[in-house]
């Protein structure tokens, strides 16, 4: 069984890119804590989505906020300058956001406008 679930915060920007045969995905990375006081430590993984997930996850999400991603671990092997190099990843299947209302709103400071109209496509739900 390939299975990982983790929960972190997002470190990167998300850009949305494109691969030459339309399909679209977003790469980014994700510290997970662990631990707590002293014994804390921080580990960095890399987290591949595709397609509806990358659209959503660039459409609600940004660097810094939490997030609970599953999927499955991948590794993608290449040749760069005759050097062989292994890249693991976390491939992205669902997500969850995991910051509260009151823990954006002390995190950063934003202006709201007074009414935000969405279409129903567009809710996240």
């Amino acid at each position: 069984m390939n299975k990982v679930i983790v929960s972190g915060r997002i470190t990167n920007d998300l850009e949305l890119r494109t691969t030459t045969s339309g399909k679209h995905f977003v790469s980014f990375n994700i510290a997970v804590n662990e631990g707590s006081g002293e014994n804390q430590t921080t580990h960095f993984f890399n987290v591949n989505a595709w397609e509806a997930n990358a659209d959503f996850l660039v459409k609600y999400m940004e660097k810094g906020r939490k997030l609970l991603i599953g999927g499955s671990l991948k590794t993608n092997q290449y040749e760069k300058e005759g050097k062989k190099y292994t890249n693991t990843y976390i491939l992205a299947s669902h997500f969850d956001f995991m910051d509260s209302k009151k823990e954006e709103k002390e995190e950063k400071e934003f202006e709201r406008p007074d009414e935000v109209v969405f279409e129903d496509s567009e809710l996240p739900f």
